[in-house]
């Protein structure tokens, strides 16, 4: 049974995007046969949610209207019969709107009183 494992053919790379804009990330990855590639976020499997967080062809990650909480370290793992293999990981910053900034600060002064 001729095959390969999985072999990550392009690094990701660092983004810093601002708030409520779109992030995208690929995976370019070989293998025989094609690998599964799941999405992970500091360590954890990303969970898709069809009207925010995407995943197409399995390698294109894809996130609407980010927020802070999408800041992290991502990463790609692939696998098939033949092994697995972790892609290099990209940091991904997403700086706060002003306006998150100003309800931030309202809402300290507002929790002072």
């Amino acid at each position: 049974m001729e095959g390969s494992p999985p072999t990550f053919i392009k690094s990701l790379k660092n983004k810093t995007i601002r708030e409520g804009k779109g992030l995208s990330l690929t995976c370019s990855v070989t293998g025989k046969p094609k690998p599964r590639i799941k999405w992970k976020k500091d360590g954890r499997t990303i969970p898709i949610d069809d009207r925010r967080i995407t995943i197409r062809n399995m390698h294109k990650l894809r996130i609407k209207n980010a927020g802070p909480q999408d800041s992290g370290i991502y990463h790609c793992f692939a696998k098939n019969r033949h092994g697995q293999s972790n892609s290099e990981k990209a940091k991904v910053t997403v700086l706060r709107s002003i306006s998150s900034k100003r309800q931030a600060i309202k809402k300290d002064l507002f929790d002072m009183q």
